[in-house]
């Protein structure tokens, strides 16, 4: 990825054009319906085709997209992008929104499914913490007072795990250019362990599983690092106002007193 950069850099610093071989070839992606009618006249819609190849999709393959909210040339045109596109490859654990939303070839089609994506996110989010919600219930109900113990001091009451460190990463999509993107990724991967990490953005959850799956990362690492991703445009605003620093920047709490965050800012 740096040598790709570094390329990039040089031909831009130069101005000149260099012939990097033959055009890549990109998937055509438009779907088209097999029907099938049997002898006693009945038709069905089991078979896609997609790049001229056939897409047949099981009883599992319908039910997998009703529940994902999609429809089946929707299924057909992920299982493709999947198995036959580089795609599947670089970022094996994409959720099939994710996956033809980053592979969408219009901004309609991207739209759509970022819609869906972060519909579905939300649903997700939304039944965690009811779940959450009634089992601290049972555990006071199981144990009185358990939760009227002191505190810890400093950050670790409000982060999770009891982490002691909050970094927060700020993202702009106006100019998250591959420097930006090289910012990002380090600050999150050289994090400590008991360091938590918020990455806000001023555009969707998408956009930033997207940066991480074009330059080959999988979304597992981010769920495994236990990253969270915040949409908050207003607080990127407060906090660049307050820091008066411009995204992309990250700052780091070890505890409620301002005058001990640290300030680190992408070198332009």
């Amino acid at each position: 990825m740096k040598k790709s950069i570094i390329l990039l850099a040089m031909m831009a610093a130069s101005g000149s054009v260099l012939a990097l071989g033959p055009k890549v070839h990109y998937a055509d992606l438009n779907v088209r319906e097999v029907v099938k009618t049997d002898d006693v006249g009945v038709t069905a819609v089991d078979e896609f085709k997609v790049d001229g190849i056939t897409i047949e999709l099981t009883r599992e393959d319908k039910v997998k997209a009703k529940n994902w909210n999609l429809s089946r040339s929707d299924w057909a045109k992920y299982k493709y992008i999947m198995e036959y596109t580089p795609r599947g490859a670089w970022s094996p654990d994409l959720d099939p929104p994710i996956a033809l939303g980053i592979e969408a070839e219009t901004r309609a089609e991207q739209e759509k499914y970022a819609k869906l994506a972060n519909q579905l996110e939300w649903e997700r989010r939304q039944k965690e913490l009811g779940f959450q919600s009634v089992g601290i219930d049972m555990l006071v109900h199981i144990s009185p007072g358990l939760f009227d113990k002191e505190v810890d001091e400093g950050l670790s009451q409000w982060l999770p795990d009891k982490r002691k460190v909050l970094r927060s990463v700020f993202i702009s999509r106006v100019d998250c250019d591959f420097k930006c993107q090289d910012f990002l990724f380090s600050t999150v991967a050289n994090k400590g362990a008991d360091t938590h990490v918020v990455i806000y953005t001023d555009q969707s959850h998408d956009y930033v599983y997207s940066l991480y799956a074009r330059s080959g990362w999988k979304y597992s690492a981010l769920q495994e690092k236990g990253v969270e991703i915040k949409v908050d445009p207003e607080k990127m605003a407060e906090i660049s106002k307050t820091v008066n620093q411009s995204p992309p920047f990250y700052v780091q709490q070890k505890s409620l007193d301002s005058s001990e965050n640290i300030i680190r800012v992408m070198r332009r």
